[in-house]
C-alpha cells in the first residue's frame, strides 16, 4: 500500500501491473512515476527485487526468481484479472524476450507493447531484426553484416576492419556484446549462434528517453550518456542535449513497431562529422524516466493529463537547455565504489546539488538503497582486501 494510505477507488481511478523479472534498480522509479500519474500500481516480481521495495504498490505478488515461473504465474493471474488492468507494463529485457517467443498466444499478444505482428515483435525482440529493419527503413546505422557461420564472420571483421563489436540476438547492459580492438584480441573467437558484426563508431553516446502512444511520439528527451558503469554499462549521470533529427528517427520507429508506453534509445554522435547513428532500442521503461522534468518533459504530468491516451498536436520536447548534469542515485555512487573514484563519492557526500534524484519520496525504497550500498561496499572491500593479502603472500614466497 503507498506510503500516503490507500486512496479512495473511484470511477477515474486507473490500475496499472508492471511485471519484472530481472533485478534492475531503474524499474523500482516506475511505481512512482505511475502512482502520481494517477494509477494503483500491482506488481508481480520475486520478492527480493528492488521494485518490491517501493512505497507505491497497491499490491505485490511474489514470484519464485526464474522467468518460466513468473510467465505461468502472470498467465494466470490475467486470466482472472485481466479487465482490472489499463495499463500492463513489461520491465526488463529477459522477461520481454520470452513473452515474444509466445506471442502467439491470445493472452500475450494482449500485453506485448507493440503491434502484434510477426514483424513488429521480432522487431522488438531481435537486435538482429532491428537494425535491419532499421536500416532498411532508411535510418543511420552504423556499417553492419549478419554472420551465421565463421566463415561470414571472418570476412565481415576484415571488411569492417578494427575496432568491431558483435553482438547476439538479445542482450542487455553490455551483455552478449563483445568489443575487439585488434586482430589479436579476435582471434580464437568462435561463432556460435548468429551474430551482428558491426563497424565501430568513435563519438559519444546518446540517449533518448521517448514515450508513445501506440507509435505516435508523444514526448523525449535526448542526453549524452556523461558517466556509466562500465564502457558498455547502465548511464549513472546524464548531461542533456538536444538534437533535431531525432524527431524522424522517432517517427520512423514507433512506425515500424506502434510500440506503446515508455522506452528508450541508444545513439553514437559520430566524433568527426557530427551524425547520429542509431544503435539500439529498449523496449521497456529505464532508470532515466524521471529525469526529463529537468527540461520541461514530465512524464508523470504528461500522462496524468491524456489519461485517455496522447491528444497531443505534437511531441512534447525538451527544452534547449543543453549542458545540464543529472546524476543517479544509487547508481552513481554502485560506480564510484566499484571504481574506487573517492572522488566521485566525495561528491556525492558534500554538494546538495547531486542529491536532487535521491528517492527522498520514498523511505522504504531509499533504506533498501542504503542497505545495498553499504553491502556492496563492504563486499568490494573485503575481496581487494583478500586480493591484497593473497599478492603479499605471493612476494612473501618469492622472497
Amino acid at each position: 500500500m503507498s506510503m500516503f494510505g490507500r486512496r479512495k477507488i473511484t470511477e477515474q481511478s486507473r490500475r496499472a501491473l508492471i511485471v519484472n523479472y530481472a533485478n534492475w534498480e531503474g524499474i523500482s522509479r516506475l511505481p512512482y512515476l505511475l502512482f502520481n500519474a494517477g494509477f494503483f500500481v500491482d506488481v508481480i516480481s520475486p520478492k527480493n527485487n528492488y521494485i518490491a521495495y517501493s512505497s507505491f504498490l497497491e499490491n505485490h505478488y511474489p514470484v519464485p526468481d526464474h522467468v518460466d515461473s513468473i510467465v505461468e504465474f502472470l498467465k494466470k493471474h490475467l486470466s482472472s484479472y485481466r479487465d482490472i488492468y489499463d495499463r500492463v507494463i513489461i520491465g526488463d529485457d529477459p522477461l520481454l524476450y520470452a513473452l515474444c517467443k509466445i506471442s502467439c498466444e491470445t493472452w500475450v499478444r494482449d500485453i506485448i507493447p507493440c503491434n502484434a505482428s510477426i514483424t513488429s515483435v521480432s522487431f522488438i525482440s531481435s537486435k538482429i531484426e532491428f537494425i535491419t529493419q532499421a536500416h532498411r527503413h532508411g535510418i543511420r546505422v552504423p556499417d553492419f553484416e549478419i554472420c551465421v557461420n565463421q566463415n561470414q564472420l571472418n570476412s565481415a571483421v576484415t571488411r569492417l576492419g578494427f575496432p568491431v563489436i558483435l553482438k547476439k540476438s538479445e542482450g542487455f547492459g553490455g551483455v552478449s556484446l563483445f568489443f575487439f580492438k585488434n586482430q589479436e584480441e579476435f582471434d580464437g573467437f568462435e561463432i556460435t549462434e548468429p551474430l551482428i558484426a558491426q563497424k565501430f563508431i568513435e563519438g559519444k553516446t546518446v540517449s533518448v528517453q521517448v514515450l508513445y502512444d501506440h507509435g505516435v511520439v508523444g514526448a523525449y528527451y535526448s542526453y549524452y550518456r556523461h558517466r556509466t558503469w562500465g564502457s558498455f554499462g547502465i548511464t549513472t549521470a546524464a548531461k542533456f542535449k538536444k538534437f533535431q533529427e531525432l524527431d524522424e528517427i522517432l517517427r520512423i520507429l514507433g512506425k515500424i513497431s506502434a510500440f506503446h508506453g515508455m522506452c528508450g534509445l541508444d545513439l553514437i554522435e559520430n566524433k568527426s562529422s557530427g551524425e547520429l547513428y542509431l544503435l539500439e532500442q529498449n523496449f521497456r521503461p529505464t532508470q532515466m524516466i524521471l529525469i526529463g522534468k529537468h527540461v520541461g518533459v514530465n512524464f508523470i504530468d504528461i500522462i496524468k493529463n491524456n489519461r485517455d491516451g496522447l491528444k497531443l498536436a505534437d511531441p512534447v520536447r525538451q527544452t534547449d537547455e543543453s549542458g545540464k548534469v543529472i546524476a543517479l542515485f544509487p547508481s552513481d555512487v554502485f560506480r564510484a565504489l566499484d571504481k574506487i573514484d573517492f572522488l566521485g563519492l566525495v561528491r556525492w557526500i558534500l554538494f546538495p546539488s547531486y542529491w536532487r534524484e535521491i528517492c527522498w519520496y520514498d523511505l522504504k525504497l531509499l533504506l533498501f538503497n542504503f542497505r545495498s550500498i553499504i553491502k556492496f561496499a563492504i563486499d568490494k572491500f573485503e575481496r581487494n582486501f583478500e586480493r591484497f593479502l593473497k599478492r603479499r603472500s605471493a612476494l612473501n614466497l618469492h622472497r
